[in-house]
């Protein structure tokens, strides 16, 4: 399983993404090569000024501490794409 920040939207001076999860299965058969994956929200992020917070997908509060820290650079990315879209 691998996470990513989805494109960021702009709402004013507020900047939304999602952390998702990415899931992949492959599985060999005997005549073909059968797969199956998925992608759903862990995170939601959303950027003000210079701060950066975000809920899980229970409504849970998380910091800019605790973000990074569960996904390291996270930050990061999202400031980098938020840049991108000014």
């Amino acid at each position: 399983m691998t996470w990513r920040i989805d494109q960021p939207v702009r709402a004013g001076t507020n900047i939304f993404a999602a952390i998702v999860e990415t899931r992949i299965n492959v599985l060999p058969t005997c005549r073909a090569v059968v797969g199956h994956g998925d992608k759903r929200p862990v995170l939601f992020l959303v950027h003000r000024g210079e701060t950066v917070s975000g809920w899980d997908i229970h409504g849970n509060p998380c910091t800019e501490a605790e973000i990074e820290r569960r996904y390291p650079t996270a930050i990061d990315q999202l400031k980098a794409l938020s840049n991108q879209q000014a």
